[in-house]
Parts: structure tokens; sequence; C-alpha cells
């Protein structure tokens, strides 16, 4: 079977990063079934945090995570570990927010990404 890169955002009242990661596995789940070749997240076996590594910049980060996808020095793979960023402050959260419905509200955003089977 193959790979297939995947980014999901999940916003929320989160106390984890792992947290977070769970939440996102679930939906994937409830989305496109538990088929361990569903090419989601919930084909990773856990998750990574990169935040420390990442720029700040939205065009930054997008190519960041282009670059961190792609390079075995991540650790990032299929059936292993996916890697995440928090969005800590900034443009990109305040976007979220508004998205999701959270203006005003505590919340944690993060955006999951890495390879998954399918």
């Amino acid at each position: 079977m193959g790979a297939t890169d995947f980014y999901v955002t999940v916003i929320g009242d989160f106390k984890t990063i792992e947290e977070a990661y769970r939440q996102a596995v679930v939906e994937a789940i409830e989305q496109y079934g538990a088929d361990p070749y569903n090419g989601t997240i919930s084909t990773t076996s856990g998750v990574k945090d990169l935040t420390s590594l990442a720029p700040k910049s939205a065009k930054g980060i997008q190519k960041f995570i282009e670059e961190s996808v792609s390079d075995e020095k991540f650790g990032l793979s299929k059936r292993g570990m996916c890697g995440c960023i928090e969005f800590k402050e900034g443009k990109v959260k305040k976007a979220m927010r508004k998205r999701e419905g959270f203006v005003g509200k505590r919340c944690r955003a993060f955006v999951f990404f890495g390879w998954a089977a399918c």
C-alpha cells in the first residue's frame, strides 16, 4: 500500500497536544472509518511537537510543514509519528478562532501533518 500526506487543523479547549491529537484521530475515524489505509491522521501512531522549530509567519509555517514532511530528520513517517505545530498567537490563530466560533473563548489551536497509510 501507499502513503499520502495530510494536514489537519484542530481548535478547542485542550490541555495538551496529545489530547488535541486524540481528538483529531477520533474525528478522522468518525468521518472516514477505522480502515488502517484510510489516508488520515488515524493511521499514525503518535505526535511529535515541532512548535519550537517552526517559524512564526503563515508563509514560513507552510514552507516548514512541507519541508518537515519530506525531510527524514524530523522523524515523521507512515504509521509513525505525525508532526504538530501549536498556533500560540497571531493571524493564523485569530482566523481559526473566528472560523470555528472560539472568539472570546479560551482555546488552543494546532495543525497536525505528516504521512498517512492509504
